[in-house]
């Protein structure tokens, strides 16, 4: 009896810790949603320079590797870029660097809600461009 419950309990854990991990980053299926809708998407490992590009300091440039960068590429030719965005090491990551310390000490994390309730953050990705359009809109939604 003890062996039917531990692996029953064991089947149960290795399933949870499944869902678990493979709930993990929003680029899979911000790609997916993308590429249902017709649009192409390139993806590749971020480098220091292009995360210095893109405003990062240079101490989290250095961690480039643990960053990609997508492009989606118009419908119609596959050849012009439409949005980009980035994949981050995780939500955590985003929520740190956009927030910021006040004089008093407390932290302030405005900047990191109005971003995620406008829908230029989703998941562990942020949206780069204009955040407008049918394009903008797959993003949000995926």
């Amino acid at each position: 009896m003890k062996k039917i419950i531990a692996g029953i309990s064991m089947a149960l854990l290795t399933v949870v810790l499944a869902l678990t991990l493979a709930g993990c980053s929003k680029a899979g299926s911000i790609q997916k949603a993308y590429e249902d809708a017709g649009y192409t998407v390139s993806s590749h490992a971020a480098s220091e320079d292009e995360l210095k590009d893109k405003g990062f300091s240079d101490e989290d440039a250095k961690d480039a590797s643990s960053y990609a960068i997508y492009v989606v590429y118009d419908k119609a030719t596959g050849k012009i870029p439409v949005a980009t965005y980035i994949k981050y090491p995780s939500a955590d990551k985003i929520k740190d660097l956009m927030t910021t310390t006040k004089d008093d000490g407390s932290k302030d994390t405005s900047a990191y809600d109005e971003a995620v309730e406008s829908g230029l953050i989703n998941g562990d990705c942020v949206y780069i461009g204009v955040p407008t359009g049918d394009v903008f809109n797959i993003f949000k939604n995926a």
